[in-house]
């Protein structure tokens, strides 16, 4: 078969068994690709633009080894490729409606030299009389001009016979008789005129024509939208994790589905908030699970695709009163939440008592010695107890003791004391007096977790 050199346009000669490989063109060096016979191949190239890989010979060779023809509109530039059975037919354009012949092979050459971006586009035929109609038009013209032709010829005849008739009458009279003929009072010859009775015709009024239509619906686009699943709250996240003072973790489980269009949302940068009482809120990010280190929630951006739903769990810090708010999402809508229980102060009697540890959220190192002795000795308990009007707290294992006063409701102060150092922080009365957790300041990985026995 024959190919075409996109770079320096020779013709080279390559044999069926190369189809589908890379040769170097003995010309010019340049490498081309030998297509495969097929012609179930694409008309686009590898790029998936359509666009000619190198230049026109190489796409010129590449449909014709392919069994399609290149055609140019000349009206406004459009390349298109067409089956070569359609040559020597004249097709729409469907770009710009304009008339576009389709050559034979041997018109190849005359191809334009446009640099536009080529489409593989669907072209449909140019509908064409059929010759049965074509005849039966020239005939119904040609019997019309004939009969227009005999009306001046048939006008003289009439004319020349009344003539005659009115000749032969007058010479008749001329000769009966034999006299003079008697006068008589001149009568018209005029034909008695009719008396025309005026004709109405009957009004008809004619009423338009209404065409019975169907009323068209536009079909409904779909929106994006959210459901929430479920809410709930708690004061250690996976367990472990404390919330601030005064404070407690939301967890809002929601249904996300996209529109006929992808959903894009930023956790983290405004396109969630959660209004309240207590104003807007942020989220922390998104719920965590299996992690090792003790995290709450991560940040970053959650994508859905067109028409596809996700589920998302979002973390918020809310106060601890908090029982009711309005979730919004950008690009989605707002969504209540449902009312969650009142909140319910532990009785403060049920802080006397004594715990066990239960878990440490505690930084590697503290300067305060307090803190350090702590941290460092082994897994220890605490008894709080009540003498008089005072709560006394103490560590038996690590020797450090303290009182304790009541702060806010279910908060306590502590003041700490080794002897020598003092350290004020705070106890955390959760879980109905179940639990308690020991903030030695209100900074992150400061926390230690006591459960009563």
């Amino acid at each position: 078969m024959e190919l075409l050199c996109g770079k320096c346009g020779n013709t080279l000669n390559v044999v069926w068994d190369q189809a589908g490989q890379d040769i170097r063109c003995p010309h010019c060096g340049n490498t081309i690709h030998i297509p495969a016979m097929d012609a179930s191949v694409p008309t686009h190239d590898e790029d998936g633009f359509g666009a000619p890989a190198e230049d026109d010979f190489l796409t010129k060779a590449r449909l014709l080894l392919q069994r399609k023809l290149l055609v140019i509109c000349g009206s406004c530039g459009e390349r298109l490729t067409v089956e070569q059975r359609l040559a020597g037919k004249t097709l729409r354009c469907p770009a710009c409606g304009g008339q576009i012949r389709i050559p034979h092979q041997a018109d190849e050459d005359d191809f334009p030299d446009v640099s536009t971006r080529m489409d593989v586009l669907d072209i449909t035929e140019e509908p064409e009389p059929s010759p049965i109609e074509s005849d039966a038009y020239l005939s119904a013209e040609s019997d019309k001009n004939r009969s227009r032709s005999k009306w001046p010829v048939a006008i003289v005849l009439i004319l020349m016979t009344g003539l005659a008739g009115i000749a032969i009458g007058y010479i008749l009279r001329g000769r009966g008789g034999g006299g003079v003929p008697e006068e008589k009072p001149p009568t018209s010859t005029a034909p008695a005129r009719r008396e025309q009775v005026p004709t109405t015709k009957p009004t008809v009024t004619t009423l338009p024509v209404v065409a019975a239509t169907m009323p068209v619906t536009p079909p409904v686009k779909a929106k994006a939208a959210m459901k929430v699943r479920r809410v709930k709250t708690a004061i250690l996240a996976d367990g472990l994790v404390p919330a601030p003072l005064g404070r407690m973790f939301l967890y809002v489980k929601v249904d996300v589905i996209a529109s006929e269009d992808a959903l894009s949302i930023n956790v983290t940068g405004g396109d969630v908030v959660l209004e309240s009482d207590a104003g807007k809120i942020a989220p922390l990010g998104l719920a965590l699970t299996g992690s090792i280190v003790p995290l709450v929630a991560r940040g970053g951006t959650i994508v859905v695709k067109p028409l596809a739903g996700r589920i998302e769990t979002f973390v918020f810090v809310v106060p601890e009163e908090f029982d009711e708010g309005k979730l919004k999402i950008a690009g989605i809508g707002e969504c209540e939440l449902p009312a969650l229980p009142a909140f319910s102060a532990p009785d403060p009697s049920a802080i006397v008592g004594t715990y066990a540890e239960a878990g440490r959220y505690l930084r590697v190192a503290f300067k305060n010695p307090i803190m350090e002795r702590l941290r460092a000795g082994p897994v220890h308990g605490l008894v709080i107890s009540k003498q008089g009007e005072r709560l006394t707290i103490a560590f038996p294992t690590t020797g450090l003791r303290g009182l304790v006063h009541s702060a806010n409701v279910g908060t306590y102060a502590v003041i700490l004391t080794d002897g020598k150092t003092h350290l004020q922080c705070h106890l955390r009365l959760i879980d109905s007096g179940k639990r308690l957790i020991l903030y030695l300041s209100e900074k992150p990985y400061h926390q230690i977790i006591y459960e009563k026995k």
